[in-house]
């Protein structure tokens, strides 16, 4: 101080690691009326790490919304791996793409989250194939 006084503290500092998916963003395609796991997300696989030097810490995985909200039970996640599954058929004549906000959440401290989102694309298939009549000619039907 002015005083010319001075004193020594000794001050530790915890370093907490926190929960978070190595992209903000993951990206799926899955085809229209097709349920079940979806294996192909990209830029890779869902997953959470933690940023605390090593130490591993067992998380949580759950969708928090669904964007359009009609689909919110659409989806599910395994709790445990962070897999996300289709539960009901989509169709891409009502919606051609729907988002789906994941949470990761430290089972030891419910505090420690992370989030990410999944832009699924609803993929159209041909339901409509070519028929061909007694005559052998082809006529597309609607």
């Amino acid at each position: 101080d002015i005083e010319g006084l001075s004193d020594t503290a000794t001050v530790t500092i915890t370093v907490e690691g926190y929960p978070y998916f190595d992209h903000s963003l993951y990206k799926a395609s899955i085809e229209k009326n097709k349920i079940g796991h979806v294996s192909d997300v990209t830029p890779e696989a869902i997953k959470v790490h933690e940023d605390n030097r090593g130490i591993n810490k067992p998380v949580v995985y759950s969708i928090t919304t669904v964007v359009p909200n009609e689909y919110q039970n659409s989806f599910e996640i395994d709790q445990k791996n962070g897999v996300i599954s289709v539960t009901t058929a989509l169709d891409r004549e009502e919606t051609e793409q729907i988002a789906v906000f994941i949470q990761a959440t430290q089972k030891d401290n419910a505090s420690k989250t992370a989030d990410a989102v999944v832009l699924f694309t609803v993929v159209d298939v041909n339901d409509n194939p070519p028929k061909v009549d007694q005559r052998g000619r082809s006529s597309h039907l609607a």
